[in-house]
Formats: C-alpha cells, sequence, structure tokens
C-alpha cells in the first residue's frame, strides 16, 4: 500500500473511533503510525499483509503493554 493510502485509512479510523466511541485521538500520530510499514527502512522490507505480519504485530503490541522495549 502507498503511505498515502495508509493516511487516509488512518483519518477515516480516527473519525469513525470519535463518532462511534467519543475517544479523540492525535490525528498526526495516528497517521505517521499508519505510514510507517511504507517509509522506516526496517519496515518497509517486511510485507504488511496480515498473514505475513500479524505475528510481528502482536508481538509488538504485547511489548508496548508489558512496558518491555519494542
Amino acid at each position: 500500500m502507498l503511505a498515502q493510502t495508509h493516511s487516509i485509512i488512518s483519518a477515516h479510523m480516527s473519525d469513525n473511533i470519535e463518532n462511534r466511541l467519543g475517544i479523540s485521538l492525535n490525528k498526526k500520530l495516528l497517521s505517521l503510525g499508519n505510514m510507517m510499514p511504507d517509509i522506516w527502512p526496517s519496515l518497509a522490507v517486511k510485507k504488511h499483509y496480515k498473514e505475513q505480519s500479524f505475528d510481528f504485530v502482536i508481538d509488538q503490541i504485547e511489548k508496548l503493554h508489558s512496558g518491555r522495549p519494542v
């Protein structure tokens, strides 16, 4: 996916989360986080389809949740 596509998706996600749940997210950081797989060198080489990256994403979430360095 192109970085611009990730940015558009994050804008829609943010709007939906705010409208449905009443939670306001930092749109700039959400957009950057969604574009990182396309622009960060160590992530850009990884395929980011569910089948190829789901375990990696879950591992990163678990590290963030536990306070371990990502």
